[in-house]
């Protein structure tokens, strides 16, 4: 089979398209997937140069992949949810990664039936990104009571509840930082879809200049250009003062803002979180910040997890005994409960763009992960 291989991690993309035998001996409860389509997810692109070695470190030489899609091939003589044939997304679980190759081995709980309506190349970019943005919503009470009724409305019935009278709705105004990644797509997505059955959404979301219109056919009601305020000058300080730009949270207010209930950071940066305390705690103090990524640098040493747990703790500290935001950390945790429902119930046809890679250009791929700037999702085609 072919397979996509790093011999060791490696800042500049450098992997290697080689001959391996196809796996050929399953346990009771194991499965074959030959994999059609990859997702790739920034997260590959760190995992690659060894900037999270020191919590998630792999043998190499390696054969990278979190998530994909494709068809079973061949099943354990224990395995009851899955047949040869059926069409599923892959998304591997406890450290593992395999599925930039044309085989992988999967466990039941690894799996879930690709829906009728998603094509290949929909649903290998799917786990990643709308498990986070779900885990993320899950931070403000009211949604986190919908999301927990509706999965288990679902499985009882096959089916969403019936959507509230417009009258009926709370109104929920949403911050997305970094609208056109893949995970900001995602919640903008389920936001405008699924979650505005039952509540007024109105989201705000922002993004560079030349993804603005992207953003918005995806639903955004207004889409700041963050070029065009102080976070231009980075992410990795603290609101910086200006008396002729604004901030992201000031040109909030002035396209409307009065009120903000949850803010979803999807951009690491210390930034946003002090932008948010200057400026819209003071009109809204019950305001809810979750972020999909750790403040400051993003390689993992002892000093960023230290960082990083300060800043937890500080926030959280802060904001119980004084007007500022609630803070949450979005832990990635992509299960097959969550996946199903999303996949067959919460996501409706409007999808993010996808730039689709030859298997063979990974490393061109892996590159425009690098730069931080893909626009929705990137996917390797077998």
């Amino acid at each position: 089979m072919k397979a996509q291989v790093i011999e060791d991690y490696c800042f500049t993309p450098d992997f290697k398209l080689v001959e391996l035998e196809k796996p050929s001996q399953l346990n009771n409860k194991q499965l074959l997937v030959k994999i059609k389509v990859v997702g790739l997810n920034r997260g590959d692109s760190l995992i690659r140069r060894g900037d999270a070695k020191l919590v998630f470190k792999f043998k190499m030489p390696c054969i990278m992949g979190l998530e994909g899609a494709g068809t079973v091939e061949a099943v354990g003589a224990g395995v009851t949810k899955f047949k040869i044939g059926d069409d599923v997304i892959v998304f591997l679980k406890n450290d593992r990664l395999g599925t930039t190759a044309e085989y992988t081995v999967c466990a039941e709980d690894e799996l879930v039936l690709k829906p009728n309506n998603m094509d290949f190349k929909q649903a290998a970019g799917v786990p990643t990104v709308t498990c986070t943005a779900l885990e993320m919503f899950r931070s403000y009470s009211p949604i986190n009571d919908v999301i927990k009724r509706e999965i288990e409305h679902c499985k009882v019935h096959g089916k969403l509840t019936d959507a509230y009278e417009e009258n009926d709705r709370q109104n929920v105004d949403i911050l997305v930082i970094g609208a056109s990644g893949g995970v900001g797509m995602a919640a903008i997505i389920l936001a405008k879809g699924f979650l505005s059955r039952y509540f007024n959404i109105k989201v705000y979301g922002v993004c560079s200049g030349k993804n603005v219109q992207v953003v918005k056919s995806l639903g955004a009601d207004v889409v700041i250009d963050y070029t065009q305020t102080t976070a231009k000058d980075g992410a990795d300080n603290y609101h910086p003062k200006s008396s002729t730009t604004p901030s992201i949270c000031q040109m909030v207010k002035e396209n409307g803002g009065k009120r903000i209930d949850l803010v979803l950071n999807c951009v690491p940066g210390y930034y946003f979180y002090d932008d948010v305390v200057q400026n819209l705690c003071s009109s809204s103090p019950q305001v809810v910040y979750t972020s999909a990524a750790p403040q400051g640098p993003c390689k993992v040493t002892y000093w960023t997890l230290v960082q990083f747990g300060s800043f937890i703790i500080s926030a959280k500290t802060k904001s119980f005994f004084s007007g500022y935001p609630a803070y949450y950390f979005a832990r990635l945790v992509v299960n097959a409960e969550d996946l199903e429902f999303v996949a067959n119930y919460a996501l409706e046809k409007n999808w993010m763009p996808i730039t689709e890679f030859d298997f063979a250009d990974i490393n061109k791929a892996h590159e425009i992960l690098d730069s931080e700037r893909a626009v929705g999702k990137l996917v390797l085609i077998l």
